[in-house]
């Protein structure tokens, strides 16, 4: 099955590399709006903490919405493949079943890892973002988001019965997430109440662990002044593997079911 998935991961990076739009949307788009973020949000959040305190949340925020979007619309591929026959005729290969969606799950995670580094080291470049000072807790947060945010792509791409219909609830449901989740502002500043909501959400758990590495300098446990990453990654895994299995179901009712 592994040698399968690599073929078809494969298949697909080709296919996004030779889309200059979705390349450009991958990488630029997110440094365009974090700088635009960071720069406005950096007077009086750099008054309220530390003078980079804003251009980490924009840099944060970017990393966590817009790489939602982006791996939504590259799991959103087995969309256009079923439509194009494409997806029937990859079937026919051995151990096609679960190969099919460990290949999409193998390309999203690559192309989120190499988007957040891409983001993270112009942010520490241009915006003295602290992304050297805990590199480990930073790196570790990364990986676990881009796992949650490629079985989130592939639960939206399966759940939708249409192309047009994944790109419609993704957008409802990511812009919600990000409002109340934090992404759009820091949560720190809302009221309690809205705060609690929040973590309902995938994007508040992620926020909260980018804002302790870069705000507080956390490392995985608590001390005497600052909460540690170790719940925030423990609950984005939790929900990784519910969005993985309720991915796999979908995808067989609605993938593989003539």
């Amino acid at each position: 099955m592994l040698h399968s998935a690599l073929i078809l991961a494969r298949k697909d990076l080709r296919l996004f590399l030779r889309d200059r739009t979705a390349v450009m949307l991958a990488f630029l788009l997110p440094i365009v709006l974090a700088t635009v973020m960071g720069t406005a949000m950096g007077g009086p959040m750099g008054k309220m903490m530390v003078a980079s305190s804003g251009a980490s949340h924009a840099f944060s925020s970017m990393a966590v919405m817009m790489l939602m979007f982006n791996l939504v619309a590259s799991a959103g591929t087995l969309q256009e493949e079923r439509s194009e026959g494409t997806l029937d005729r990859l079937r026919l290969t051995p151990s096609a079943g679960p190969a099919i969606l460990f290949g999409k799950l193998l390309i999203t995670m690559a192309m989120a890892l190499v988007q957040l580094a891409v983001l993270f080291l112009f942010g520490a470049a241009f915006f003295d973002v602290p992304v050297f000072e805990n590199a480990a807790a930073l790196t570790a947060t990364c990986i676990v988001w881009a796992m949650t945010a490629s079985a989130l792509g592939l639960a939206f791409a399966t759940a939708a019965r249409t192309r047009k219909q994944l790109e419609g609830l993704s957008t409802l449901l990511i812009l919600g997430m990000s409002a109340v989740g934090g992404a759009w502002f820091p949560r720190e500043i809302a009221p309690a109440w809205f705060q609690k909501v929040g973590l309902a959400t995938p994007v508040a758990w992620a926020m909260d662990a980018f804002h302790r590495i870069l705000w507080f300098g956390s490392g995985f446990t608590d001390t005497a002044e600052h909460p540690g990453i170790a719940v925030p990654l423990a609950v984005l895994l939790l929900i990784t593997a519910v969005l993985f299995f309720l991915a796999h179901r979908f995808y067989r009712a609605r993938f593989t079911v003539r």
